[in-house]
């Protein structure tokens, strides 16, 4: 089965599982990072991808120019977060620039300045390409703007996406999927 119709039936399942009771099941897709995975971070710094995460990892795709989705989804997500100290403390967003041709360490690192949790990464082009095949994921110019993947990619400690969330799906339903990811990662 070819990854872009596996991806497919990841986010029936995805979608289904998320509304179907109190918890959620996460599960391990062939979706993610490798261990490998090293980009240019918002510091200037090549690092290990894999590297930065914590027991509640959140990836997105996303671009500082961007008009709607992703700084609502940022602060979509800022509200889920809100005052719980424990998921600020445990929580990473892992934000990865679909603009290799604008963005720059510098830009990306204000832009997420207001996310202390936030860690930002300025692909060159055929890394992006690889990373967004690893997600299933894509991304598009389209004159001023850029077409891209709109979802928040959960991951487990080895950068394997666990479960995936649309970035409309409601403040209160981002907030009980980080939860429970960090009621079940021991030693949280």
């Amino acid at each position: 089965m070819n990854r872009l119709m596996y991806f497919g039936q990841c986010l029936v399942l995805a979608a289904f599982s998320f509304g179907c009771g109190q918890r959620i099941h996460f599960q391990e897709l062939p979706l993610g990072l490798s261990h490998d995975t090293a980009l240019i971070s918002h510091t200037a710094v090549r690092e290990n991808v894999v590297g930065v995460i914590k027991p509640v990892t959140l990836l997105f795709f996303g671009y500082t120019r961007c008009p709607d989705f992703c700084p609502m989804t940022l602060h979509k997500l800022q509200a889920a977060v809100g005052e719980d100290e424990k998921l600020k403390e445990n929580l990473r967003l892992i934000f990865i620039s679909v603009d290799p041709k604008h963005a720059n360490p510098a830009e990306l690192k204000n832009y997420l300045s207001a996310f202390p949790y936030a860690r930002g990464y300025v692909p060159g082009e055929d890394e992006l390409r690889a990373v967004e095949k690893a997600f299933g994921a894509f991304s598009k110019q389209e004159r001023a703007t850029i077409s891209h993947s709109l979802y928040l990619y959960l991951l487990n400690s080895k950068g394997r996406v666990i479960h995936l969330i649309r970035s409309d799906a409601a403040v209160a339903d981002l907030r009980k999927v980080m939860r429970q990811a960090l009621e079940a990662r021991p030693g949280a």
